[in-house]
This record gives structure tokens, sequence and C-alpha cells, in this order.
């Protein structure tokens, strides 16, 4: 695929997707072709859009479902801010929020007004434990599997 309002076309057995790049490589648009019920050809279009920091900055899936993204400030701005992602709406599953350590790890999440999800990390950065699972890391930063 080149770079630049290009478009690739995938195909499978029961869609079409076209994509569409902007000149920094970005995802722009899909649009997505596939059969109805009567054998008739049904389209829709994603749009996608980025902040001066080549982040997602909103998602319009063609369905009526939109998603939205905010970011804490560059780092020049505020010392310990690091551009993470603090929130997220989407009109249909509703929102959510993050927050994040001084080491720009992930501390807690919380989905709409559910209870907030705390995020427990090691010195090395690794997340020990989150709401449903407790993880454990060997010597060289690799995840130990559970039994």
């Amino acid at each position: 695929t080149t770079i630049g309002d290009t478009r690739r076309q995938e195909r499978t057995p029961v869609s079409c997707i076209t994509k569409s790049l902007d000149a920094l490589g970005q995802r722009t648009a899909n649009t997505i072709t596939s059969l109805d019920a009567q054998s008739q050809a049904v389209s829709r279009t994603e749009t996608y859009a980025y902040d001066e920091l080549s982040r997602l900055k909103t998602a319009n899936y063609g369905d009526g479902q939109t998603q939205g993204y905010a970011f804490d400030a560059a780092e020049c701005l505020i010392p310990t801010a690091m551009g993470n992602r603090t929130a997220k709406t989407d009109n249909v599953t509703g929102g959510e929020t993050y927050s994040f350590d001084d080491a720009n790890r992930i501390a807690t999440r919380q989905v709409g007004s559910s209870a907030v999800t705390t995020y427990a990390s090691d010195a090395n950065g690794n997340t020990l434990a989150d709401a449903s699972r407790t993880s454990k890391w060997d010597s060289q930063n690799a995840l130990v599997p559970s039994l």
C-alpha cells in the first residue's frame, strides 16, 4: 500500500473493505460493502480523525456509533503529563476515564458510573493486579504462566 489518500480493497466471502489512508499512513476511512438478506449490496463508511500528535481523536462507525478520545497535556505544558489517554466517550456504550501514576502506568479505569478499577504495578512497570487478575513476573520481566 502506498501512502497518501490511498485505497486498498480486501475481500472476504461476505464483504469488501476499502481503506483510505492519509499522507502519514493513518487510516481515515473504511468503506464496508456486504450483501443483505436479499443479496443486495449494502455499504457503510467509517471515518477516523487524528490530533496533531497523530493520536486517534474520533471514530464514526457509519452505523450511528461514534467514539471520541481525550489525552492529558503534552509534557512541555505539564511536567508529569505524557499524552496518556484520559477518557473515551462512546454514544452507545458510554464513557471511560483513566488515570496514571507518576511513571505513566495506568492507575485506575472507570467505565461509566461503575466502580473504579485500580491497577498495581511493580518497580519495572509490570502490572501485578487489577480487579479480576493477579500476575507474576520472572527476573527477566516475562509473565509467569498460571496453572
